[in-house]
């Protein structure tokens, strides 16, 4: 008798386990060794997406210049959902900034599925620019 209670009891607790998920590149993360030559403008990029047992989707994405060079940042995030074999747009969000580093954050309420941070980062000194694509991991909700 008791080991069934504790084996109610376990199950009980499995279930009731919140559904929080990370996935992401680390912050600050410098762009890969051989690619540094190919990007003049931008020092560090990542995209992140947590989802919180509640359901909140939170993506970021973040992107640094380098003081002197960089004269913009700009940021379009996209939240994405896995569906019928290819990633469906939720929402999508815009910012930009003449500072040397710029941060996305936002949240959205999402159902369950499978979901990720794409983000499309540019960076300008004057009239010049290069552009780069990011994915974050995949969260399953």
């Amino acid at each position: 008798m008791k080991n069934r209670i504790i084996c109610i009891a376990v199950s009980l607790l499995i279930m009731m386990v919140p559904c929080f998920a990370f996935a992401g590149t680390e912050l600050d993360t410098p762009i890969e060794e051989g690619l540094v030559d190919e990007y003049s403008y931008t020092s560090t990029v990542s995209t992140t997406l947590t989802i919180s047992n509640t359901g909140v989707a939170k993506p970021r994405a973040v992107i640094t210049g380098f003081p002197g060079t960089t004269t913009k940042l700009s940021v379009t995030m996209y939240l994405q959902k896995y569906s019928n074999g290819s990633w469906e747009t939720i929402q999508s969000w815009s910012s930009s900034t003449t500072l040397n580093s710029l941060t996305l954050t936002k949240s959205k309420v999402v159902s369950k599925g499978k979901y990720r941070t794409h983000a499309v980062f540019k960076a300008y000194r004057n009239s010049s620019s290069e552009q780069i694509v990011k994915n974050s991991g995949t969260v399953s909700c």
